[in-house]
């Protein structure tokens, strides 16, 4: 403790809320453009700080204070996720993720995994040095520890977002109250279960607001495996059509199945229209294309 005061802005975490709401009213704008408007509303108080333009965090009895350089546009990671709109994109961080889909980082996948599995390393070290008893520690001391890393997975597997406040982003798994989203979700047809089948792997390169493009691949030399691949978290999104360039397969539903040859794979292009149908926990058993 510093005996400094503590300037912490937890108005970005509430944007779930928001998000939820999207999901659920079919991607009604309004939800993100709440956003928009009380960022373009914090930027009219832009000023130079130590010769550096800078906006607002936090605003009190005395008005606007605690400025941070550059202008303010939390949260826009998430509403261009969501909207997919250019001007959206511009107010967007430069991610190593999003410059992955936009084919300028094609190192990225690689990283991530290596990052991702050093995470877990460390963290497995900490776990087995840390000399804390449950009656020393703090109870979230423990997040330091956590091993959890599923954000590139998320990311590189089912085109997700994996939502995360800054302040939290080396100790907390995920932002409190978040769904899922993302594009693509898999599930095993055979074992009737959620998830990618044994031997299969996905890697989602490219995304834009009607299509993903994805390579699936069995890597399985003798066996043959199916795999059931749905237009969002949630059944939300309507896949049109999948194409390999080739040929071309109409779907026009919340999923459909996929048969791999042992051994074989395809990069893939999935149409689709996004957030047209009513989200559902329901597995895709029966409805599946």
């Amino acid at each position: 403790m510093t005996g400094k005061r503590a300037d912490r802005n937890r108005v970005p975490r509430s944007f779930v809320g928001f998000m939820n709401a999207y999901l659920i009213s079919g991607g009604d704008d309004q939800y993100l453009n709440v956003w928009r408007k009380q960022a373009d509303r914090i930027n009219e108080h832009r000023k130079v700080v130590d010769g550096t333009a800078s906006t607002p965090r936090m605003y009190g009895d005395q008005g606007w204070y605690s400025y941070e350089p550059g202008d303010y546009n939390l949260n826009f990671n998430e509403i261009y996720f969501l909207s997919m709109k250019p001007a959206d994109r511009s107010r967007a961080e430069n991610t190593p993720w999003f410059a992955f889909l936009e084919g300028k980082n094609p190192e990225f996948p690689a990283k991530s995994l290596h990052a991702a599995l050093a995470h877990i390393r460390k963290c497995g070290e900490s776990i087995r040095a840390d000399q804390t008893t449950p009656e020393t520690r703090l109870a979230d001391s423990v997040m330091d520890f956590n091993p959890a890393s599923v954000a590139a997975l998320i990311q590189l597997m089912e085109g997700g977002l994996y939502i995360q406040h800054p302040a939290w982003a080396k100790t907390s798994p995920a932002q409190g109250g978040a769904l899922l989203f993302c594009r693509l979700r898999y599930f095993d047809p055979e074992q009737r279960r959620a998830g990618i089948p044994e031997d299969v792997a996905a890697l989602i390169h490219s995304m834009t607001d009607d299509s993903v493009e994805v390579t699936l691949v069995n890597l399985n030399p003798s066996k043959a495996r199916q795999v059931t691949v749905q237009g969002g978290a949630y059944g939300e999104h309507q896949v049109l059509s999948v194409s390999d360039g080739k040929w071309k397969q109409p779907v026009n539903d919340r999923s459909f199945t996929l048969r791999l040859a042992p051994g074989a794979g395809a990069r893939i292009n999935v149409a689709m229209k996004r957030f047209a149908n009513k989200p559902t926990l329901d597995p895709p058993w029966g409805r599946a294309t």
